[in-house]
């Protein structure tokens, strides 16, 4: 048959021999669940049973069809237009699994397929092969071809793309909804891991503390909170043996396991990032949430205390039963400024109540004179260096403890200690592990490099054996470091006694003003001022008040800020 010349026209070949078959899923789970995939394959299939396709070549695609750059069906575009592989046909399930975008959409891929002479057939016959309305005068034009289904096609396509905003309408919805109730979606931040648990909403997620990854997580918050410098905190966690999680890496086709990601020591950026996370202190802040901080539903790996020392201003949790909030980039605190030649400028000014300033400006005769002074929106007010710590000293030495607070206190201490000699003992334990862990190592490399021959294997597996090596000396000095803090508990016990009844020698320990406020803040309720340490009418805090009593709690000794930094380890 002889076919006349129109726009556009070819000899056409009513027997197609090849094919390719395509199947997608949205999402990686999809593909590895395999239940999507498998249907479809067994529908086209029978396609290619039926239009008896001689060489058939199968896509996996994992992308969502709704997508305005199609990466993954690009790949199937290009297979189809080189002339070489010789393909006639694209054998879909069905429309939805061609494409979500609509029948806008749905023109443009099925247009560009039949640009390379490649029809679509999908396995439930809904797509009609095209006709051609000028085939009983053996011509044909662009405008005499068209589809009998075309209608019907692009109400399948709309369909499609509404069912998809159907589903993720219901899905995300009740993820958003969720999420707003407290509980967990997505996969957990590092140091927490997902437990399903039955609650009065159903079952849902929460997240609980990971067996080994959330205590790095703490000891990252409590370094910090303490003022502990980032680089030492990441040089600290990363000798205990920080690793960040280990990841599956697939192939982007086959989504076969191709190797793995993570298992890498902390870097300061990356701490930076977990310490700004709210969820490590029981809140979640998202975009589902409308970036507002929700109570979750688990509690944190630190409290909300911590998390903001931590932060030391950049981001803030002011909790509130009804609506807390989030705060950035604070205005921090003013720091107490060491100048070891003003030590008590803790002490307030006795008319605007501030830490009283001190200098020492030169008098007629041309000589410095220090002095503690203040004039903040009040008249000036200052008194000598000499007067002003001769009055603080006077009253200090007037502070005595009874027997009975003493013995207290060395309890209280004992408590103190056991709490840091467990913490030693569990990073001696840890650096132990490590120690067994690298000498395995270096074993290894060693029994392999007795089997190599190549030098240039042998000098790679020598750099490797050289870098284990190092790692081992610096784990083992820190595991002894850590066992060397055990200290006698005896000798603790009665250094605490000896500072206790000698309490004025501490609070005048003019080298460290850091301690001595520490001690301060124990022993007043509320920082005196000069006139009130020269008045005697100070208002003390509530443990010295309560050495007075012969009803007096440990855990009353434990609460006043200060005790445990003085007398630690």
């Amino acid at each position: 048959m002889v076919i006349k010349k129109g726009t556009i026209m070819k000899k056409t070949n009513n027997k197609r021999r090849n094919a390719v078959n395509v199947y997608r899923v949205s999402s990686n789970k999809q593909f590895l669940v395999g239940n999507s995939l498998e249907d479809q394959k067994r529908a086209c299939k029978i396609v290619n049973k039926r239009c008896e396709h001689e060489k058939v070549i199968e896509f996996n695609l994992v992308e969502s069809g709704a997508g305005e750059d199609r990466v993954e069906f690009q790949r199937v575009i290009d297979y189809c237009k080189n002339s070489k592989n010789k393909i006639h046909d694209v054998v879909i399930k069905a429309i939805d699994r061609f494409t979500r975008g609509g029948d806008v959409a749905y023109g443009i891929l099925k247009k560009e397929l039949s640009k390379y002479g490649v029809r679509l057939i999908d396995a439930y016959g809904f797509i009609q092969p095209e006709m051609n309305t000028l085939s009983h005068l053996d011509i044909e034009y662009d405008w005499s071809k068209y589809s009998p289904s075309e209608n019907a096609e692009s109400m399948e396509a709309n369909r499609a793309k509404q069912e998809r905003r159907d589903i993720l309408t219901r899905v995300i919805g009740a993820e958003v909804l969720y999420t707003r109730q407290g509980f967990a979606i997505r996969q957990a931040p590092y140091g927490f891991k997902n437990k399903k648990t039955d609650t009065q909403y159903g079952r849902r997620t929460i997240r609980i503390p990971h067996p080994t990854e959330a205590k790095y997580i703490r000891k990252m918050f409590n370094f910090r909170a303490q003022g502990m410098e980032d680089k030492r905190i990441v040089e600290k966690l990363n000798r205990l043996g920080f690793k960040t999680r280990i990841q599956n890496v697939r192939d982007k086709r086959t989504k076969q396991i191709v190797g793995h990601r993570g298992g890498n020591t902390l870097t300061v950026k990356q701490m930076q990032r977990y310490i700004k996370k709210p969820v490590y202190a029981g809140y979640i802040v998202e975009k589902w949430t409308e970036y507002k901080p929700v109570k979750a539903r688990y509690s944190g790996l630190v409290d909300v205390d911590t998390f903001n020392k931590a932060n030391r201003g950049k981001v803030v949790i002011v909790e509130d039963n009804i609506k807390p909030k989030i705060l950035k980039n604070q205005k921090p605190r003013q720091r107490f400024k060491h100048n070891p030649a003003y030590p008590f400028k803790a002490v307030r000014c006795p008319h605007c109540g501030k830490p009283v300033l001190a200098s020492a400006p030169r008098n007629g005769s041309g000589k410095r004179r220090p002095y503690y002074h203040c004039n903040r929106g009040h008249s000036y007010w200052g008194m000598s260096k000499e007067d002003f710590e001769g009055t603080i000293f006077d009253f200090l030495k007037k502070i005595e403890f009874s027997n009975d607070f003493v013995n207290l206190f060395k309890e209280v201490v004992i408590d103190v200690w056991n709490k840091k000699r467990s913490d030693a003992l569990e990073e001696s334990q840890v650096q132990g592990r490590r120690v067994l862990e690298l000498e395995a190592e270096k074993q290894s490399i060693i029994n392999t490099m007795m089997s190599l021959k190549v030098s240039e294997a042998l000098r790679a597996f020598e750099d490797r054996l050289k870098e284990v090596g190092v790692k081992l000396e610096e784990v083992r000095s820190m595991r002894d470091t850590e066992a060397q803090k055990e200290l006698d508990i005896e000798r603790l016990v009665d250094y605490a006694g000896y500072l206790m009844e000698h309490l004025d020698v501490l609070l005048i320990d003019t080298d460290n003003p850091t301690q001595q406020r520490c001690l301060f803040e124990l022993v007043f309720g509320k920082m005196p001022s000069i006139t009130d340490l020269s008045n005697g009418t100070v208002n003390l805090s509530p443990s010295f008040k309560l050495n007075q009593q012969p009803a007096l709690s440990k855990s009353q000794m434990v609460t006043p800020t200060g005790i445990e930094p003085v007398f630690s380890p």
